[in-house]
């Protein structure tokens, strides 16, 4: 099951962000402009989707990456129009609603508006997106306890919006300690072993998880790295083991 997610929207949907394709202090997204050249990038990508083979895997289509709050047109007028840009397409296409793609929106919980807002009522296969990175809250201790009891006791979809999904998270602690005693990656791979089981449980709360990422060239340090994390044995290579582990 493949998941595709907008990630450089025309004039950036945050600052300061390299995912974004261009690395901007002011997003510029968040105009009628920009809007519209992004429907048409969304009703091509559905067109591909649907009818090349390569991409015959893909089953959700997330609108857009991670955008800021205080642009109330983001869930006003944008996600709506996203919505119908991809269900015309499928409709012009002949796609039959069973096989219509989930359409993906960042929910309430991250903080850029309700993604609901605007959306039809009689909206189909849509689905919802949070990233949490504890290492962001500036609220949060910086322990290793507090790191485990916070993922032990998270709540991914406490805004009720189903079906969710946890769409990115690591293990890396905020870049304060980061290369500290209590957190160096080398020194501590229980701990880092225990963070991960207890994300893991947390998260399989809702329909699934993504760890953000697959692989990095980060030399040795494992902590935003999936393969780099088994091969240093801090993730078992049968994740199942998460629940025999003793966490939470």
């Amino acid at each position: 099951y493949t998941h595709v997610c907008l990630h450089a929207a025309p004039g950036a949907q945050v600052g300061n962000q390299p995912f974004t394709g261009q690395y901007t202090t002011t997003p510029g997204f968040y105009t009628r402009y920009n809007y519209r050249r992004t429907y048409k990038f969304l009703e091509f990508m559905t067109t591909r989707i649907h009818t090349n083979d390569a991409y015959r895997n893909v089953g959700m289509f997330a609108v857009l990456n991670e955008p800021v709050g205080g642009y109330p047109t983001l869930t006003s007028e944008f996600y709506p129009h996203a919505y119908k840009a991809i269900r015309d397409r499928e409709q012009a296409l002949g796609i039959t609603p069973n096989n219509y793609l989930h359409i993906q929106y960042m929910d309430r919980n991250w903080r850029a508006g309700d993604p609901n807002e605007a959306l039809p009522a009689d909206r189909v296969f849509v689905a919802y997106d949070n990233h949490i990175y504890p290492r962001f809250d500036p609220a949060l201790d910086t322990t290793q306890e507090a790191y485990l009891n916070r993922s032990c006791n998270e709540v991914p979809n406490s805004d009720g919006q189903d079906p969710a999904m946890v769409g990115e998270w690591s293990i890396d602690p905020t870049d304060v300690v980061e290369t500290s005693d209590d957190f160096d990656y080398e020194d501590n791979k229980d701990f880092y072993a225990k963070w991960w089981a207890a994300q893991v449980i947390s998260y399989e709360k809702t329909m699934g998880w993504v760890f953000w990422t697959w692989k990095t060239q980060r030399g040795h340090d494992y902590r935003w790295s999936y393969t780099q994390a088994v091969d240093a044995g801090v993730i078992p290579k049968d994740p199942t083991d998460v629940y025999h582990m003793g966490v939470c």
